[in-house]
C-alpha cells in the first residue's frame, strides 16, 4: 500500500478562514464532505505543523493535511509530513490558491516552479525540490486588478464561497482521485 499526501495551504485561525488564500483549504474540507463515507475528522499534529485526516483506499493511504502555519511558511509542513511518513515527493500534492488565475478556473501542474506564491516557494525552498504535484484554484475575480498580496486577504463572496464549496470541489475532487489513482 503505497502512501500520498494532499496537503491544503491557507492561513490558520478564524480571521483567515474565508480569505482567498485559503481556498486550497476550503476545497479540501469541501471534497473530503461530498465523499461518501464518514466525516473526516481532524487531528492536529504540532510536530508536523499539520492537521491530519487519513483515508484508505484499495491501494493507497491519504494523508489529507491542512498546514498550521502561515502561508510563506507552507514549507515547514511539507517537509514534516514527508519526512514523518517516508514519502518521496513525488507523492506530495499541494492544493493552493492562485491569484494570477480567475475565480472559477483550475490547473493542474507538476514540476513547475512556484509562479510567485510564497506558500509554494516555501515548499519548494523546504524541500529542495520542486518534484510535486499542485492543483492551483483561482481567486481573481473577474476584471479585478488588485495586486496579489491585496487580495488573497480579502474574503470570498457568499456566491464564490458557494462555488468554491460545491461545483469547483467536484471539478477538484475529480484532479485528486485522478492523481490518487497514478501509478
Amino acid at each position: 500500500m503505497e502512501s500520498k499526501i494532499i496537503l491544503a495551504l491557507g492561513n490558520p485561525g478564524s480571521r483567515y478562514r474565508f480569505t482567498r488564500h485559503n481556498a486550497g483549504r476550503i476545497a479540501i474540507e469541501a471534497v473530503l464532505s461530498l465523499q461518501a463515507r464518514k466525516p473526516c475528522m481532524w487531528e492536529k499534529r504540532k510536530r508536523l505543523f499539520s492537521e491530519l485526516c487519513l483515508a484508505l483506499t484499495e491501494n493507497n493511504r491519504i494523508i489529507y493535511a491542512r498546514t498550521m502555519t502561515f502561508m510563506n511558511e507552507s514549507g515547514k509542513s511539507a517537509a514534516a509530513l514527508l519526512h514523518h511518513y517516508r514519502i518521496s515527493s513525488r507523492n506530495l500534492l499541494v492544493v493552493h490558491d492562485d491569484a494570477d488565475l480567475e475565480f472559477g478556473k483550475m490547473k493542474f501542474t507538476e514540476e513547475s516552479r512556484s509562479a510567485g506564491h510564497h506558500g509554494v516557494q516555501s515548499i519548494i525552498e523546504s524541500l529542495g525540490s520542486n518534484v510535486f504535484a499542485r492543483v492551483r484554484i483561482g481567486i481573481r475575480p473577474p476584471s479585478s486588478s488588485a495586486q496579489a498580496d491585496e487580495l488573497v486577504l480579502k474574503p470570498f463572496t457568499k456566491r464564490e464561497l458557494d462555488a468554491l464549496e460545491n461545483t469547483i470541489a467536484r471539478e477538484i475532487a475529480t484532479h485528486l482521485d485522478a492523481w490518487v489513482k497514478k501509478i
